[in-house]
């Protein structure tokens, strides 16, 4: 990370401190949004407030740090997607359907590569994509 950025612990009692953990941010966020504040590692792998000061607590720092209100419907991305890099230059607010373009390959993806499948009843390769709703078969 470059000298702009700041890595942090989590907080003393969490599960990602004694796992030797650590998360990075802006400078620039650090002072505002993370000095004095308590954080965990929530369960879905986000940096999330622990400590109770000024209604954050349970909040995931990156929608915070977008500025993305409870009820928001967009989404925050991680452009690397390392939930634990949490600087300026890998987030961006998107909608769920192009967070999941960022997505990696599924667990149960035999091919290594995305949209790629085999057909079980011709035992031949395939490709698709799925565009607003609709499959693409390429």
């Amino acid at each position: 990370m470059g000298t702009d950025t700041v890595t942090c612990q989590f907080g003393s009692k969490s599960k990602a401190f004694a796992e030797g953990l650590t998360f990075t941010v802006n400078k620039e966020d650090y002072h505002q949004f993370v000095e004095g504040y308590s954080f965990s590692l929530g369960t879905n792998g986000y940096a999330t407030y622990s400590s109770q000061k000024d209604g954050l607590h349970g909040k995931s720092l990156h929608r915070v740090l977008l500025g993305l209100l409870l009820g928001d419907k967009r989404e925050g991305d991680f452009i690397d997607r390392n939930k634990l890099n949490i600087t300026r230059d890998n987030l961006r607010i998107c909608i769920h359907q192009q967070n999941l373009c960022n997505r990696g390959l599924q667990s149960n993806n035999t091919s290594g590569l995305k949209g790629a499948y085999l057909d079980n009843k011709t035992g031949r390769w395939n490709s698709a994509i799925r565009i607003n709703g609709k499959k693409y078969h390429l």
